[in-house]
């Protein structure tokens, strides 16, 4: 079981912990490949929990399970005390389960504010030619961020220096 870590940084509110996600044990097989085996993590409210793991370990398995991206064969995704399903990364987003992936899922050219809102631009006037739209999204990736805790939410940034 990963353990979660609780990162306090000088945000406006103090940490007050309240199990806010829980995994309970979710099971992925590929075939005859066991990716993710029974396994559960909670987080509360302003923890940051990291994944470390060897290659294979199965940590991008459990965060596609969590996105919506891949449906674990059995376990539990609860939300705020209440089960649910997460089908798809836009039922993921509707719950607020965001995930910002590794640098090989960015456009390095692109901006933090950009990368954030992939696919999700906002598109003013009608048909095939519209215009997207990023005052909306600046504003959105500068709230994200706020609510992390970032020290810095210049959102001018390039992606170019991820890890991955």
């Amino acid at each position: 079981m990963v353990e979660p870590v609780v990162v306090e940084q000088n945000c406006a509110e103090p940490h007050v912990p309240d199990t806010r996600l829980e995994l309970v044990d979710l099971v992925k097989s590929y075939g005859p490949v066991q990716a993710l085996r029974g396994v559960s993590l909670s987080a509360s409210s302003g923890e940051v929990v990291g994944l470390i793991g060897d290659n294979g370990a199965g940590k991008s398995t459990l965060v596609k399970c969590l996105s919506g991206i891949v449906k674990p064969d059995t376990g539990q995704v609860v939300l705020n005390g209440q089960p649910v399903t997460v089908d798809s990364p836009k039922t993921a987003r509707r719950l607020g389960i965001e995930t910002v992936h590794q640098d090989l899922a960015l456009i390095d050219t692109l901006d933090v504010t950009a990368n954030l809102f992939l696919n999700r631009e906002t598109v003013t006037g009608r048909g095939p030619l519209g215009m997207f739209g990023w005052p909306t999204s600046g504003a959105g990736s500068s709230g994200v961020l706020r609510s992390a805790c970032a020290r810095s939410t210049c959102s001018s940034t390039t992606c170019t220096t991820s890890s991955g």
